[in-house]
């Protein structure tokens, strides 16, 4: 039987993850407009956003925001945790503690996004090099203990996003030609066009796979 206790923890545990759904997407609302806004970001580039693709298990992972870059792919995975961060390349979770003392363990963007972009590179048949992952936090976020960025991946608060990708960018050599570029879009367009049914599929398999 369940207690009260029980049930009050049930519901802000439930009340915290319908919050963090709402702010996640207004983080990524917020990258997906600075990426694709004219004249932000330099060199010829075309974007995505919420493209699901299929692993070879044949189980399905979403992306949050992708950008077609003549400097390379940059896959975005964006978490608006306003909170203390503490996590490292190799746990499956990480710690958030709110305000309150409330904690959650979300699964590890840095994993999450290599899932992603390894997830890519079969489907597009492109080297993993041609990738670069964005870990973007929110503005609120404490970054605590964090890894260190390195040549393919770093991981930013929204407020120093432009500063990490144009530093990123600008050391990157051209990869991609136009016509390159428009040949990715044109095959990963049409994973953004997903039924509703997938959609709800890959949630419950995240929600199975972290408990979250």
């Amino acid at each position: 039987k369940q207690t009260d206790y029980s049930r009050d923890s049930e519901h802000s545990r439930e009340d915290i993850l319908t919050k963090n759904e709402r702010k996640g997407k207004e983080l990524e609302d917020a990258v997906f407009s600075f990426i694709s806004s004219p004249g932000n970001i330099p060199g010829y580039h075309r974007e995505l956003r919420n493209v699901y693709v299929q692993r070879p298990d044949g189980s399905t992972t979403e992306i949050d925001l992708i950008m077609i870059h003549d400097a390379g792919i940059y896959v975005f995975e964006c978490k608006n945790h306003a909170g203390n961060i503490y996590g490292s390349v190799g746990n499956n979770t990480w710690a958030v503690f709110y305000p309150g003392g409330e904690k959650h363990n979300p699964p590890n963007p840095i994993r999450q996004n290599a899932g992603h972009i390894n997830a890519l590179s079969d489907y597009l048949k492109m080297q993993r090099s041609c990738f670069y992952s964005c870990v973007v936090l929110g503005r609120e976020a404490c970054l605590k203990k964090v890894p260190e960025d390195d040549s393919h991946c770093f991981i930013s608060k929204y407020q120093n996003l432009e500063r990490k990708l144009m530093n990123q960018i600008y050391h990157s050599s051209v990869r991609l030609s136009a016509d390159d570029i428009g040949t990715i879009y044109a095959c990963l367009e049409p994973l953004t066009k997903v039924s509703e049914e997938v959609k709800e599929k890959h949630k419950r398999d995240i929600r199975e796979k972290y408990g979250c």
